[in-house]
């Protein structure tokens, strides 16, 4: 039989999962250049815990991936997902939603951090192109010059900037109200 608690924590992962991969899903069909897929892995995580933040981000990419037919492209990058919750769950844990200065330091962390890990997949699973809407402005930058790295990162670090920003400033808003359903290591109050 489940408890109170078992159910918010059910629902809370079932719920994020999908809301990433419809938020994901929107903006591609909206064309915009950004992810929108791991605002609720950061929510999920602040809530519940680094290994149901990991449930929620692995589970993201892969639901995403089957949506697409399995194409193998999404899969890879659950790795960046790990990264969000890791270095969500240490900004939880410094506080750092209290001040300007910690939520931007959250902010450009996580940025750069999960540009860094989405670069490198990028770079040496798929030459540097995902098949996404910014692979134009990489492309732009190998054109110019750049390495494929720097160009796949700089790309990245930009659009996880506004992406991760987003993110972060949600969870700002909604953290206060939530965590009086969980704390954020799970226990009931």
């Amino acid at each position: 039989m489940f408890s109170r608690r078992s159910a918010l924590v059910s629902v809370l992962v079932i719920v994020s999962v999908f809301m990433n991969s419809l938020l994901n899903y929107l903006t591609q069909l909206a064309d915009l250049p950004i992810f929108m897929d791991s605002m609720f892995t950061v929510l999920g995580t602040a809530l519940l815990g680094p290994w149901w933040g990991m449930v929620i981000g692995v589970s993201t990419n892969l639901l995403m991936d089957a949506l697409q037919g399995f194409s193998g492209i999404l899969w890879p990058f659950a790795a960046a997902q790990i990264v969000t919750v890791l270095v969500t769950h240490i900004m939880i844990r410094r506080n750092a939603l209290k001040t300007v200065l910690g939520v931007t330091l959250f902010i450009c962390i996580l940025a750069v951090l999960n540009a860094l890990a989405g670069t490198v997949i990028a770079v040496f699973a798929f030459g540097g192109f995902t098949l996404k809407r910014f692979d134009f402005i990489v492309h732009a930058l190998i054109q110019s010059g750049q390495s494929i790295f720097s160009s796949a990162f700089v790309t990245r670090v930009v659009i996880n900037i506004v992406d991760k920003g987003i993110a972060v400033l949600v969870l700002m808003a909604l953290f206060p109200k939530l965590r009086q359903y969980l704390k954020p290591g799970g226990e009931e109050q």
